[in-house]
């Protein structure tokens, strides 16, 4: 592809996860095990829910805990104050819980072969229900039979018998959510570890929970033992949905089929009350590493500047862009000339967000642009997303949030 310099002074937010939010491992764990192909071969044998699409949103709660075995934790430190029987030293720290709770989005993007997800991820900020978004996203590449777990065919669960199976045991049971009850199926893996709850008549996944131990890396307790944690998940589905967005029928841009790379740098801004704001350097780098007919897979690896002496922070996501979705890498451009700014794409009635048309016309250098706005009604985030309107390339995304009142940049410098 020809190579070209993005000379629009519009920003782009990476796709940085600057926080380790606890529950994204509730997501992280279901949507890329890919359990139920493992544990039943012949899943491949038989054809999808037909109520999956494109443009089908699953809305789930997600919690998780981590929890110290142990008050004390234990790390080598030469200057550390307690000493082994072998000379060794150690610091000593306090072991610390960490727990959250949020939303869970699983959008598809595309429903032939291979299926593809784009999952979001939202942080409450309290027990009063104040949702907010540090733009983790992840993505899930799988077959459309049971991508990701979320799903079994109906067909499938008809044919299980209950009963116990070495480690598995499957059991029919009513299973009351939401004010309705489900005529269900259950899978218990490990006396109950891991559990996943299915709808027997849609096959859509109603509850997944689980429950792990695992050391923390490089760490002991005073016996010189590997220090452990447990990880507690849990995932109940709260509501389902199907978008229709606007471009969602057009053809995507011909340069997805050739696009390897592309380049982003900017920075990250925290504002502080009653001082100077304190940016620090980002810079973006996009692989192209999966493609289809109309969706991309891109692994991103985003490096934030550090203090002098300190290596830079590195981060890495892998992230899709495909016709059914908002926020992607691209949007068809035929279909710009019938987008007007103010234009209301879509509200979310679970997260409250607002899709709209922000801006539509001339950057400074005279490249036409069309912005779409993603916004929390409570006012605690928001992300512009700019595109250009000959190729449909997005060129800037802008991320505010307000708990860490925190800006989010990046420019477009380099596409290969």
């Amino acid at each position: 592809m020809e190579r070209i310099k993005g000379r629009c002074r519009v920003v782009f937010f990476c796709l940085l996860c600057l926080l380790l939010i606890p529950f994204t491992t509730s997501a992280t764990s279901l949507g890329a095990e890919g359990f139920m192909l493992t544990v039943f071969p012949q899943l491949k044998e038989y054809a999808p829910p037909i109520w999956s699409r494109e443009g089908t949103r699953l809305t789930y709660y997600t919690a998780s805990a981590i929890i110290p075995d142990g008050r004390d934790v234990y790390f080598r430190d030469e200057e550390g104050d307690w000493v082994d029987a072998q000379g060794n030293r150690y610091r000593k720290e306090e072991g610390h819980s960490a727990s959250g709770h949020g939303l869970m989005q699983v959008n598809v993007v595309t429903r032939d072969e291979p299926t593809v997800l784009d999952i979001h991820l939202y942080s409450y900020l309290d027990l009063q229900g104040h949702l907010t978004s540090y733009n983790n996203r992840l993505s899930v590449v799988d077959t459309p039979v049971c991508a990701g777990d979320f799903w079994l065919p109906p067909s499938f669960l008809a044919s299980l018998s209950e009963g116990t199976w070495g480690k598995l045991r499957i059991v029919r049971l009513p299973y009351s959510l939401g004010g309705d009850t489900f005529n269900a199926i259950r899978f218990h893996y490990k006396e109950g570890r891991t559990v996943f709850v299915y709808d027997l008549n849609s096959g859509l996944l109603l509850y997944y929970g689980s429950a792990g131990f695992g050391p923390l890396q490089d760490s002991y307790t005073q016996e010189l033992d590997s220090f452990t944690s447990t990880h507690l998940s849990h995932v109940e589905l709260l509501h389902t949905r199907t978008i229709s967005w606007p471009w969602e029928r057009s053809l995507p841009p011909e340069w997805i089929q050739e696009v390897n790379y592309l380049h982003y740098s900017g920075a990250l801004t925290t504002i502080v009350p009653d001082s100077s704001p304190i940016p620090i350097g980002l810079d973006l780098e996009m692989h192209i590493t999966e493609r289809g007919s109309d969706w991309i897979r891109q692994r991103s690896l985003a490096h934030l500047d550090s203090p002098p002496g300190m290596p830079p922070s590195i981060t890495e996501a892998f992230t899709v862009s495909g016709l059914v979705q908002l926020g992607g890498l691209w949007l068809p451009p035929q279909i710009m000339d019938g987008l007007s700014s103010g234009d209301v794409l879509d509200e979310d009635p679970i997260t409250g967000v607002i899709s709209r048309v922000s801006f539509k016309g001339p950057a400074e250098d005279g490249t036409l642009l069309v912005s779409i706005k993603e916004e929390s009604k409570q006012g605690t985030f928001y992300n512009e997303f700019y595109y250009r309107q000959d190729n449909g390339l997005l060129v800037g995304w802008i991320h505010y949030q307000d708990s860490l009142n925190m800006v989010q940049e990046l420019y477009l410098s380099y596409v290969d």
